[in-house]
């Protein structure tokens, strides 16, 4: 995908798991895709293969919760094995317990979903600009609202590109990573920030996955 630069809009060492294929992870949200029954694959420069509902994805490592990055490190460093049996063997670490439910970690703390902006909309471009002397990386959204905001929608399927429309406005998601496409929909939590250039920006958050 193309970057854009902001200011312009506006003016192999791989890692197996042995034993950790056979978990299955119910639900798994990444950089706002929801995976269903995750098997975990292997780490391969710095990505680690889902295997999932609807067939396979490779993401990168650190687009996954933090839980789940720290278990992967652990493993990378200590592989899956049976429960110590002999004296003086070194306990494996825990699979991580699961997020709180209906909560997004921002700004390393777990916040609840009321608290933050829900904004959903479709990506349009990747994004860069220079702030504090560093360069930030993000997505430029167009917000979108239902077509027929009176139609009850089961939550399974509200999420279906079909049933929403842009409606003009660009925001700017702040050092948000999109592992898609352009043109996908998308769903995030986030808190508004300084404007950039005239256009509102948001720090989204991680959703609590389960």
């Amino acid at each position: 995908m193309k970057w854009v630069a902001l200011v312009l809009i506006l003016g192999g060492v791989s890692v197996g798991f042995g034993q950790g294929a056979n978990h299955v992870t119910p639900r798994l949200e990444v950089a706002g895709v929801t995976y269903h029954n995750v098997r975990w694959g292997p780490v391969n420069q710095g990505k680690v293969v889902l295997l999932h509902s609807r067939g396979s994805a490779m993401v990168p490592v650190t687009s996954l919760p933090v839980e789940y990055q720290q278990w992967l490190a652990a493993k990378s460093t200590q592989p899956f094995a049976p429960p110590p049996t002999g004296r003086g063997t070194a306990p494996t670490p825990a699979w991580p317990p699961p997020p709180p439910s209906g909560k997004v970690r921002i700004n390393g703390e777990w916040v609840e979903k009321s608290q933050l902006k829900e904004l959903v909309g479709f990506v349009k471009f990747l994004a860069e600009a220079t702030e504090d002397q560093q360069v930030m990386r993000g997505v430029i959204l167009e917000l979108a609202e239902l077509r027929n905001p009176d139609r009850p929608i089961p939550a399974n399927l509200v999420m279906r590109p079909g049933l929403w429309k842009p409606t003009g406005e660009q925001v700017l998601l702040k050092h948000y990573a999109h592992h898609g496409q352009l043109g996908d929909l998308i769903r995030v939590y986030g808190r508004e920030d300084d404007a950039i250039k005239g256009v509102r920006a948001f720090v989204v958050g991680v959703e609590a996955s389960r």
